[in-house]
Formats: structure tokens, C-alpha cells, sequence
């Protein structure tokens, strides 16, 4: 896991050094695992944030 700062935008987390490919079941698998627990920490991986 990598976490680079995003100047005042927040931190870009990157989870796995090779791109995920729908074609793989396991890549699948693994970034149904990242959404669930992104979303039990409260974050909006996936959404549009609101505007204003």
C-alpha cells in the first residue's frame, strides 16, 4: 500500500501496484473488498462529492 499526499486535495491511497481489470476474477474480487472497507470506514470511494 502506498499513500502520496494530494496537495490540499487529501492523499491518493493506492492499494495494488498492477492495474485492476475486470477480466480478472481475482482483481474483481479484490476491489469488491476495497469498497467494503472503504465503506466501512466512511468514505465515498466510488461517489461524486456534492456540490455546494
Amino acid at each position: 500500500m502506498r499513500v502520496d499526499p494530494v496537495g490540499d486535495k487529501g492523499s491518493l491511497v493506492i492499494l495494488n501496484s498492477e492495474r485492476l481489470t475486470p477480466s480478472n476474477p481475482e482483481h474483481v474480487a479484490l476491489a469488491w473488498r476495497i469498497q467494503k472497507l472503504l465503506e466501512e470506514l466512511g468514505g465515498s470511494f466510488g461517489q461524486r462529492p456534492r456540490k455546494p
